[in-house]
């Protein structure tokens, strides 16, 4: 009982619930020989190591900074934990599907959305209560997902959405009465840098994602340009795209789907970087 107890002093009910499940389904899934030779393959991929060291030392320069301004304290450090393995999970979707928008991250991350699922994670049910409630939600969600786009299961899709309604309305009653109840021992300071930690973070985490999307591209045009016989400085020619695009990266992208083609068959190096330097340059015209 005291270990239970001095683990709530650190996690809620919602975050101890969490991690019991998560044990359950990574031992269900660890028992399963494919599950364990899939493990294996993923934790071999150098890239996944590169991310979470990068991620890491970034995220440290960030708490620095955050730190020394005094908007950072170690009592975030939990909030703070949570947020890197979300990070990392960000970062490598944005990676695997090219998606680097970042005006969407600011404004995900400033929305209404974010006070909500704050207000709502300020309290939580019963341990048992947050045990039955997540695997119901997961459940619930997903469901949603795969049925909302697809006019056979509208109506069942429309039957969800009213019952996840519902739920909504019960947590943030369950919040809210909690918070009447309590209004006294709130404290407001604490609140606030716990509802703005997250938002903060990804946004000063922006260049980290830009950084990674950066290389990822270079490195799949050098990929395609080290070996070809036309070509006898690949690295200088990943260079001049560099310098030529002024480091922008949906100018990289698009340059590489337009002209990829027309520099894996042209004749020479020479003939390669005057393509590099006609493209960029009919692009600042145009702009």
């Amino acid at each position: 009982m005291e270990f239970l107890t001095n683990i709530k002093e650190i996690l809620n009910n919602r975050e101890i619930a969490f991690l019991i499940w998560f044990l359950i389904l990574f031992v269900f899934s660890i028992s399963k020989k494919e599950v364990r030779d899939a493990f294996k393959n993923v934790i071999k991929m150098k890239i996944l190591w590169y991310l979470i060291i990068s991620t890491l030392i970034y995220t440290s320069i960030i708490i620095l900074f955050l730190f020394k301004l005094k908007i950072w304290n170690i009592y975030m450090l939990k909030d703070t934990i949570i947020w890197v393995i979300t990070a990392v999970t960000l970062l490598f979707q944005k990676l695997h599907i090219n998606d680097y928008n970042f005006l969407k991250i600011i404004i995900e991350n400033l929305g209404l959305n974010i006070l909500v699922e704050f207000v709502v994670n300020l309290y939580c049910f019963s341990l048992f209560g947050e045990i039955i409630f997540l695997p119901i939600m997961f459940i619930l969600l997903t469901t949603i997902i795969i049925t909302k786009n697809k006019n056979e299961y509208k109506q069942v899709y429309n039957s969800l959405n009213i019952l996840l309604s519902i739920i909504g309305l019960i947590v943030i009653f369950n919040t809210a009465n909690n918070i009447i109840l309590n209004i006294h021992n709130i404290n407001y300071i604490k609140s606030i840098n716990d509802l703005l930690l997250q938002p903060v973070l990804t946004i000063l985490f922006i260049p980290c994602i830009y950084l990674w999307g950066f290389v990822i591209e270079l490195q799949n045009i050098y990929v395609h340009i080290k070996n070809r016989k036309n070509i006898n400085k690949p690295k200088l020619l990943l260079l001049k795209i560099t310098i030529y695009s002024k480091c922008n990266l949906n100018k990289i992208r698009t340059f590489w789907q337009l002209k990829s083609f027309d520099i894996l068959y042209s004749e020479n190096q020479k003939q390669i970087e005057n393509l590099i330097i006609d493209h960029f340059h009919t692009q600042l015209t145009a702009n």
